[in-house]
């Protein structure tokens, strides 16, 4: 089943589904303060990693919108609640998570050696 617009922004203000994203940023983050340091874009993969444990609230308000980029989010976002509480199974939005992860810690390196501030919304 196709989700319409409405259903997918909804997943934006659910609160069950922000705690979910939100958790699902943490448990990357905690593996990747573990991770080698050998591994790609590894110093912006620890900046944000460090930003996600320091400010759960805030880069879970910044990625968020970013789960609407995959397809599959996309796709549950009109399906009932399962067993995560929300539309979207616990290893889909991890997937997620992963994917995106070095587009958002790349973004965040750039825009904190530019001095920027980072946008979280209102």
């Amino acid at each position: 089943m196709s989700a319409t617009l409405a259903q997918q922004a909804q997943l934006l203000t659910n609160p069950t589904f922000i705690q979910q994203v939100m958790g699902a940023l943490i448990a990357a983050a905690a593996a990747i303060i573990q991770e080698a340091t050998t591994t790609a874009d590894h110093a912006n993969r620890i900046a944000w990693a460090n930003a996600v444990i320091g400010n759960p609230n805030g880069q879970t308000a910044y990625f968020l919108p970013g789960m609407l980029t995959n397809a599959t989010i996309v796709g549950e976002a009109g399906n009932a609640a399962g067993a995560s509480g929300t539309p979207c199974p616990d290893s889909d939005v991890e997937y997620v998570v992963a994917s995106l992860w070095n587009i958002y810690a790349d973004n965040f390196a750039a825009q904190q050696n530019s001095g920027t501030m980072l946008n979280f919304g209102a």
